[in-house]
């Protein structure tokens, strides 16, 4: 056989199993593994840091200024920054075997915000306290933004998981409570 005809169907070989394996199997997770769940339904599932594959950091230089009493902005030098997305709210789009699950999750890192906000609203506007929202002073003015926000047009993936590594799993809340960003740090320094 021909050196380069058997090196191919060496590569083919090899190949089928891969593909073979690459979606999980397709029937039922039992009642004990992955019964509480639902298909086309929200969740907010969390990984360990270590096993987190929908999260993703950068960093950039860019030019930072400064504003002086009278008005003026002044150049203060190169500043670095650092952000970490990462997305929590992910929709079951149906099982496979043992602790296998298809999520549905953004696309782009640049809208995990928007996507977590869209599930949210959804959640909210379906849940049992839209009408205590509706009662409200500013009730109605909160449910035209809440519909806004769940109307978002946002691409999306689907993606295998095992979630015997998500270390918590829960329903996406539908009580309206104040959002809340958390910083870890902020550094801002100049080398001179």
């Amino acid at each position: 056989m021909n050196p380069h005809l058997r090196v191919l169907f060496v590569l083919a070989v090899a190949t089928l199993p891969t593909a073979a394996i690459a979606a999980p199997p397709e029937d039922r997770p039992s009642a004990r593994e992955l019964g509480f769940l639902e298909a086309d339904k929200d969740y907010v599932i969390r990984f360990s840091e270590a096993n987190n594959l929908f999260k993703t950091s950068r960093s950039e230089i860019t030019e930072a200024s400064t504003t002086t009493a009278d008005g003026q902005k002044k150049s203060a030098g190169p500043v670095t920054w650092n952000i970490t997305l990462s997305v929590t709210v992910f929709r079951v789009v149906r099982f496979g075997g043992g602790s296998w699950v298809l999520l549905r999750h953004p696309t782009n890192p640049d809208d995990f915000l928007r996507w977590s906000v869209q599930r949210r609203a959804l959640a909210i506007l379906s849940g049992p306290h839209a009408e205590a929202i509706r009662a409200r002073p500013d009730g109605p003015e909160r449910l035209k933004k809440l519909r806004e926000a769940a109307d978002a047009q946002i691409p999306t993936s689907d993606t295998w998981v095992n979630l015997a590594h998500a270390i918590a799993i829960a329903d996406v809340p539908s009580v309206e409570d104040e959002p809340k960003m958390s910083v870890k740090s902020i550094k801002i320094g100049r080398k001179d």
